[in-house]
């Protein structure tokens, strides 16, 4: 289990400071601009994602309707999607699920709080 959420992460820092440093690198433009950011998205059964879950002392925190791009232009992908959030230590992780028996983890963070706009910084 522990080598399972040391590779999400290891592949979710990677895409995310690749993406960040080709970013960086190029002039503004006028125009928005959209880029995918490419990225593996790990899906396993719902028994798998509440162990996950239940690791980091997690409580269901928000549920929605949620999308995510197919790369390729081949289109999107809706379901309902989960915030759990842990309210001492601060980690969260958002789930897209599949249908009621799996699930996919899209983001796995810490530091979640409130926002506040005159005393959260926009970027870390």
């Amino acid at each position: 289990m522990k080598t399972l959420l040391f590779a999400l992460l290891l592949v979710f820092i990677t895409n995310v400071n690749g993406g960040m440093l080709s970013h960086a690198q190029e002039p503004p433009a006028t125009e928005p601009v959209y880029r995918l950011l490419p990225s593996f998205i790990n899906c396993t059964d719902i028994k798998t994602l509440d162990s996950i879950i239940a690791g980091y002392n997690e409580i269901p925190f928000s549920i929605g309707k949620g999308m995510i791009l197919i790369p390729g232009g081949a289109g999107n992908f809706e379901s309902q999607l989960r915030t759990y959030v842990n309210p001492d230590s601060g980690s969260f992780t958002i789930v897209l699920m599949l249908d009621q028996n799996a699930g996919c983890i899209v983001v796995m963070g810490k530091d979640f709080t409130p926002w506040m706009p005159d005393k959260t910084p926009l970027y870390y």
